[in-house]
């Protein structure tokens, strides 16, 4: 610290005064960009850390405004000092001046010891919390905080009134130890030339743990963006193989429905090339050729034929095939509802339209030719002259004619049929079943 040598000087004082000023302001500033800096680089470490950084930083702060209200008294009872000095006379006044400069300058270097243990016992508290990684509650922290406060705070008063006690002695003997105050002046500033070399010390230690500190915090960071960089492809991977699963299920998707579509148009392809191929044929709605695996598949065709030519649902039983006269398939269609069978009848299929069709029990009239169910040939035949054909042909061919009698008969035979293709021609849509039944020749 310095001296004032021209103690009377008033103006000289007071620049004193504020090159001290200026020289703590300075300091300030240094400690405060040391701490913004300290700061930025463990931002990141202060959110991980939590409350414990919190009571680093609070503890930090109260050291600060400690300190910064002992440079404030200091400099005003330096200026006090200062100012009494000028009223000061005699040599006796001097001496007190000396002595009250001396007191001025003890308390100092008790309070610079007194920050100076407290900064020691914060950086072992710090290097302990690192060490043992103790977490203690934010409560407890504070309390043993304002312990330690108070202790320290006794500490300084009793050594104050020790001090101020040793002074007020001193200053009773002032009158014989003026000779021995020379010698111990110089003793003192050799002290807080010590202490100002301790106090550049602790800068110096202070600066290496702040640079370690952002040594720390660095590496911190850099693992930090590591594990962020290892989680952000461990993410793009999962999305990407979501985003192939994805677009496999709707590639199967899309396969299926195509395949489905597929055997929905082979299907409906089967249906229109059947109905093409019947198109033209008066007398041939449905026959024997209907494509299907089973009964069941052939039925729904049937049904979908019927549909289609009636224009609306249609409700059909069973589905049978019979092997009809001159050795012709038919297929018998059970119609459930009349109505559909009055419409089939009555379709627009060429000449079938508008002929009278009359169907009774086990009989039914065409333009007034009647066919009825014969139970020996289990076929319908036509009616002739008010008895069945098959009954006249059996009595025939009992009665017997030889050779010549059975050639009579195959022409009749063949004369019959040729008769009955050309009738069933003319014929379109006849029924030849009973009860609701229709019957359709091939």
């Amino acid at each position: 610290m310095r001296k004032v040598e021209k103690r009377g000087d008033l103006e000289e004082m007071r620049e004193e005064r504020k090159r001290r000023e200026r020289r703590g302001r300075e300091e300030r500033e240094k400690r405060s960009v040391t701490e913004n800096r300290g700061r930025e680089y463990s931002e990141e470490g202060d959110r991980r850390s939590g409350p414990k950084m919190e009571i680093e930083r609070a503890i930090e702060r109260s050291i600060e405004g400690r300190r910064a209200g002992v440079r404030r008294e200091n400099s005003e009872k330096r200026e006090e000092e200062g100012e009494k000095k000028i009223e000061g006379e005699g040599k006796i006044g001097k001496e007190i001046k000396e002595m009250k400069e001396m007191m001025g300058r003890m308390m100092e270097m008790v309070k610079g010891m007194k920050e100076r243990e407290e900064e020691r016992t914060r950086r072992e508290k710090e290097k302990e919390e690192r060490l043992e990684g103790a977490e203690g509650s934010r409560r407890e922290k504070g309390e043993r905080d304002e312990r330690q406060e108070r202790e320290t705070r006794k500490k300084s008063e009793e050594v104050k009134g020790a001090k101020e006690e040793e002074s007020a002695g001193k200053r009773e003997e002032s009158g014989e130890e003026s000779s021995e105050k020379g010698e111990e002046m110089k003793k003192r500033e050799e002290e807080e030339e010590a202490v100002e070399d301790e106090e550049e010390e602790w800068w110096r230690e202070v600066k290496r743990s702040e640079e370690e500190r952002r040594k720390e915090k660095e590496i911190e960071r850099k693992r930090e963006v590591k594990r962020r960089e290892k989680e952000e492809i461990r993410r793009r991977l999962e999305e990407r193989e979501g985003r192939r699963r994805e677009e496999r299920e709707w590639l199967e998707e899309r396969e299926r429905r195509r395949k489905e579509e597929k055997e929905r148009e082979e299907r409906e392809r089967r249906i229109r090339e059947e109905i093409e191929r019947r198109k033209g044929r008066l007398n041939k709605v449905v026959c024997r050729g209907i494509e299907g695996e089973n009964r069941g598949e052939r039925r729904g065709t049937v049904k979908e034929m019927m549909e289609e030519l009636l224009g609306r649902e249609a409700e059909i039983g069973e589905v049978e095939e019979r092997r009809g006269e001159g050795g012709k398939w038919v297929l018998i269609v059970e119609m459930r509802r009349k109505g559909d069978k009055e419409e089939l009848l009555e379709s627009e299929r060429g000449e079938s339209k508008g002929k009278e069709v009359r169907v009774e029990n086990r009989m039914i009239e065409i333009e007034g030719v009647k066919w009825i169910w014969d139970e020996r040939e289990q076929e319908m035949v036509k009616k002739k002259k008010g008895k069945v054909e098959g009954e006249r042909r059996e009595r025939k061919e009992k009665s017997g004619g030889g050779q010549k009698g059975e050639e009579k008969m195959e022409t009749k035979k063949e004369r019959r049929r040729n008769e009955d293709e050309e009738e069933g021609n003319e014929m379109n849509g006849k029924v030849k079943g009973e009860g609701d039944r229709l019957l359709y020749a091939k």
